[in-house]
């Protein structure tokens, strides 16, 4: 089953462009707590990545140290992973254990990001950027690949 998801979208200004990031309501489970969050869906990111306060609160294992390296650089991080429900009209998507990077740094990252792994094996994912403000995008579960 297919879910489209219409997006108002938070517009950004980058070097003088225009454009408009693409939020999924989701659900984050950990150990210790489960919480209702918007996520930028990232075509982008290899990895989704969530703040060290978030992950505090759910409970996740931070024993993981490492860095990670991306096209502002790198940083240090926790390796760790988290329970992702996305939500939609009819209820919510079969629960995904994603890995995630949470900085070491308070305040980053400035979203929380829903990257590739494991989300973009799951499903098909197509974006559709109307006129104006509204775009779309529709997630389709991935057949066997």
């Amino acid at each position: 089953m297919a879910v489209t998801y219409s997006f108002e979208g938070t517009e950004v200004h980058v070097a003088g462009l225009r454009f408009r990031r693409p939020l999924v309501p989701a659900i984050l489970t950990g150990p210790a707590a489960s919480t209702p969050v918007p996520m930028l869906v990232d075509s982008g990111a290899d990895v989704s990545m969530i703040s060290l306060g978030l992950a505090k609160h759910l409970g996740l294992d931070l024993s993981r140290r490492d860095s990670a390296a991306g096209i502002s650089g790198g940083m240090p991080v926790f390796r760790s992973k988290v329970g992702v429900e996305i939500v939609h009209a009819g209820g919510t998507l079969p629960r995904l254990d994603v890995p995630v990077w949470v900085p070491t740094r308070r305040g980053l990252p400035p979203e929380l990001v829903l990257g590739r792994g494991v989300f973009f094996e799951a499903y098909d994912v197509t974006f559709r950027l109307g006129r104006g403000r509204t775009g779309e995008f529709v997630l389709t579960p991935a057949r066997n690949r």
